[in-house]
């Protein structure tokens, strides 16, 4: 998997990503 031509996966981890963290972060 190249890097430079996968912005899509890489985009829609961290829009998964994103609002996971925050809650963990938040229960923490």
């Amino acid at each position: 998997m190249r890097m430079s031509s996968s912005p899509r996966w890489y985009l829609f981890l961290q829009s998964f990503l994103s609002p996971v963290l925050t809650e963990f972060m938040s229960k923490e």
